[in-house]
């Protein structure tokens, strides 16, 4: 299950923690959705952020052949 969007006013990411990042470009106000890690040197503004869900079943016995 896909959790809710958390604001970064709210609460921010851990350090080292993939995510989804929700990015809105300052001047455009152009958004998009890209998988990365949190910081603050994007040329875009992250405005929300959610933990990346977990791998499907099937995709963890594909792996394991």
């Amino acid at each position: 299950m896909i959790g809710e969007w958390i604001s970064v006013n709210d609460r921010l990411p851990d350090i080292d923690e993939l995510c989804l990042l929700s990015m809105e470009n300052r001047i455009t106000k152009y958004r998009r959705i890209v998988i990365g890690y949190y910081h603050t040197n994007y040329d875009e503004y992250v405005t929300h952020w959610m933990p990346l869900p977990e791998s499907s079943k099937e995709s963890e016995d594909t792996n394991e052949s």
